[in-house]
């Protein structure tokens, strides 16, 4: 179920996979969207964190490839032994950590150096699990991978610096699969990991430093763990429940805020009150209709657009107005199939399409540029 292949770089461009085509559409300009050819179906992208340059995706043959924005190359980094059904990676020092992922019992794990070098890594899950998700970031000088496993559990790891996996943690408490994972680094020291479930919830889980023993009436149990030298416990802060289906994607927002999507055809961005609790902050989506929803969900650098894709392989978009209202925005969207025939409307306004997908779509023309070819 390849569901992740819409991103925004920490320039805003959007960048999606289209069949065996990566699309870049440029925030700057129009005339700066890119299209580059990939050699096989794209399941999956990646905006590597903490790197706007650099665009990692993943094809249905088992390639791994990076597309970097400043030189326009596009190099293949290596190929697993099944189709890559999920990404993740981030930027560590002078190298790009990629973890991947295919419906077998094997992740990989891989740091690129600035000169292209690749030391890389299989690693076997235990019991023959298969990851579903997982999610890759630097924590002091630890590197940390979070994979869901198809038990619903979480097991958090650290990367070793020849790209090996060591075991630390197994976070348990979603009762269905976990769809999506993100990592945030907060002010104070602390981690924070995001987990998106097909049960309907979002647990945030909360890895910070031990305190010591102290003597408590009442304390959220915890799990201790050690990074390096240093001992860290981790702790459930917040489950949160406004979803009425699967949890498909979670993602951070640089603004503090949790962005997470459904199929239940919502997004919705939650935040701290003054209280410390996590509450729904912004809820935008589409009502009626009776097939699936959201695939996942992505914001912008500044946390006032969110950019979704759903099963019928669609973009939508939604940005914050000056008066704090979220409104829709038009993206090129369509079908996910050939289109077979087209034709317009005698006025211009309309244009009905004909795809082998087995649906036919009505385009209408934007109403600003109605009103601008009105006399």
């Amino acid at each position: 179920w390849y569901q992740r292949r819409v991103r925004v770089t920490q320039d805003d461009d959007l960048v999606y996979g289209n069949t065996t085509n990566l699309v870049i559409l440029s925030k700057k300009s129009p005339s700066l969207n890119k299209y580059v050819q990939a050699p096989a179906t794209i399941n999956c992208v990646v905006s590597v964190q903490k790197c706007s340059n650099q665009v990692i995706f993943g094809c249905d043959s088992g390639l791994v490839m990076r597309w970097r924005q400043s030189d326009d190359n596009l190099q293949e980094l290596y190929t697993q032994e099944t189709a890559v059904s999920f990404l993740s990676a981030t930027k560590e020092s002078d190298h790009t950590i990629v973890v991947s992922s295919g419906e077998d019992s094997y992740v990989v794990t891989a740091r690129i150096s600035k000169e292209g070098t690749i030391n890389r890594a299989c690693f076997a899950l235990p019991r023959g699990r298969v990851c579903l998700s997982h999610a890759v970031t630097t924590f002091g000088n630890t590197a940390i991978v979070a994979l869901a496993l198809d038990d619903s559990t979480i097991l958090l790891s650290e990367l070793s610096s020849d790209s090996n996996l060591k075991m630390l943690a197994t976070l348990k408490g979603h009762e269905d699969w976990v769809r999506g994972l993100d990592f945030r680094t907060e002010p104070n020291g602390s981690l924070l990991l995001a987990s998106g479930s097909q049960d309907n919830y979002v647990r945030i889980w909360r890895v910070s430093p031990c305190q010591g023993s102290t003597v408590a009436k009442f304390k959220v149990k915890e799990i201790e763990l050690v990074l390096g030298v240093v001992p860290y416990s981790v702790s459930l802060e917040s489950v949160l429940l406004a979803h009425e289906n699967w949890v498909t994607s979670v993602r951070w927002m640089n603004n503090g805020k949790l962005l997470s999507a459904s199929m239940d055809k919502t997004a919705i961005i939650w935040k701290k009150d003054e209280n410390n609790i996590w509450t729904e902050d912004v809820h935008v989506g589409d009502v009626g209709g009776n097939l699936p929803g959201m695939f996942g969900a992505v914001p912008n650098s500044t946390g006032t657009a969110i950019f979704a894709y759903n099963f019928q392989g669609a973009l939508q978009a939604w940005e914050e107005s000056e008066d704090g209202r979220w409104l829709g925005r038009a993206l090129p969207s369509g079908h996910f199939a050939p289109v077979k025939d087209l034709s317009w409307s005698r006025s211009g306004d309309y244009l009905l399409t004909a795809s082998s997908d087995q649906v036919k779509r009505i385009l209408e023309r934007r109403q600003d540029e109605k009103k601008a070819k009105s006399p």
